[in-house]
């Protein structure tokens, strides 16, 4: 048995553009979709992978966007997650 919903992938490289695309993609925005949370947790990993704990307060106590890690810094990290997506979808399909 094959499994008709796609297991979330990050790319890779990993870009912001990039996770935004996978925000685009319909599990992702809808939360009937029985992939949402996947997706949604994909994202959120992805975008913890970009941003690790970077985040700056001003004087007034606003955030200071950081600028993000490299996708060559982050090669693995996506990688090991894309493997446990690889393993989570061959367990769907059995």
């Amino acid at each position: 048995m094959t499994n008709p919903y796609p297991v979330p992938r990050l790319p890779n490289p990993l870009t912001e553009a990039g996770l935004r695309e996978l925000m685009k993609q319909r599990p992702f925005w809808d939360v009937a979709h029985p992939q949402s949370e996947l997706y949604r947790r994909a994202v959120e990993q992805g975008f913890k992978f970009l941003y690790p704990g970077q985040a700056k307060y001003d004087a007034i106590g606003k955030m200071i966007t950081p600028e993000p890690r490299s996708s060559h810094e982050v090669a693995g990290e996506v990688a090991a997650f894309n493997q446990e997506m690889d393993r989570l979808e061959g367990m769907l399909s059995r």
